[in-house]
């Protein structure tokens, strides 16, 4: 199936010259915009972990960082930890960090590639899933969200994003796993008992 905004410039380039085809394509290119979808988080003890879902409108784009602002515009960059990693290590007490990142309860949740500050790319209409962790977050952020921001940069661009716009209607981890049917209620006080006795 042909593209037609291809076809569009094709028939530009025929009757006006490639320099104007070459020109609206910049344009095209330059509105291209980065799609970001939270599809779960968790805020425990200062550390905000979200599985976020990117994709693009209209090309690929290279992402070179994230990071979140908070309202007295301090940059927090993503953390190393990986949540997900040590809920499986007893001897970190992973017990304990399956209440923090409950990922390994869940394929879908355990496909997103941990990120810690690396440059990604995201291919065209393919969705690129990532987990990123900000840690030391020193407030009750969940009740001053309209104030957190998410920030990308991209193409010596940054683009920000209301973390409250984009956390809306989105189920933190517990209720996301209680809508797959696991007994969250179970779940937290087995791995309470189990973590009181590590």
């Amino acid at each position: 199936m042909s593209n037609p905004f291809a076809t569009l410039l094709k028939g530009i380039a025929e009757t006006t010259g490639t320099g104007t085809a070459t020109k609206l394509l910049k344009v095209y290119f330059d509105e291209n915009q980065l799609i970001p979808m939270i599809r779960t988080w968790n805020f425990i003890e200062g550390n905000l972990i979200l599985k976020i879902e990117l994709k693009t409108d209209r090309a690929p784009m290279a992402i070179n960082e994230i990071f979140l602002e908070s309202p007295n515009n301090h940059y927090l960059l993503p953390s190393k930890k990986n949540f997900a990693e040590l809920s499986n290590n007893i001897l970190t007490g992973g017990i304990k960090y399956m209440l923090y990142d409950s990922s390994n309860r869940n394929e879908y949740l355990s496909s997103f590639t941990p990120y810690t500050g690396e440059s990604i790319n995201v291919e065209f209409e393919k969705i690129s899933t990532i987990s990123i962790v900000f840690t030391d977050i020193e407030s009750d952020l969940k009740n001053e969200l309209s104030k957190w921001k998410l920030i990308f940069r991209y193409n010596q661009k940054l683009i920000s994003f209301d973390l409250e716009e984009l956390l809306a209607e989105t189920p933190d981890m517990l209720l996301y796993m209680s809508k797959l049917g696991i007994d969250i209620e179970t779940y937290v006080a087995d791995i309470t008992k189990k973590f009181a006795n590590f």
